[in-house]
């Protein structure tokens, strides 16, 4: 999870994810909120589920 944080410096560097794999003893930083969450908006009646970041998935079809 501390790799897909939101924002880059949030994340961890490759030399820290090197130590804390190669260090069982470490212990590790409490990830925010992941970016990518399902949550209800506060936008009146009209409000739907959604992902925070609008992203949208397309189906790749052979020709």
């Amino acid at each position: 999870m501390l790799c897909v944080q939101e924002l880059a410096a949030d994340r961890p560097t490759m030399t820290e994810v090197a130590f804390m794999l190669s260090n069982h003893d470490t212990i590790l930083p409490s990830p925010n909120q992941p970016a990518f969450i399902f949550k209800q908006l506060n936008c009146g009646r009209n409000c739907d589920v959604g992902s925070r970041n609008e992203e949208a998935i397309t189906i790749l079809h052979a020709r």
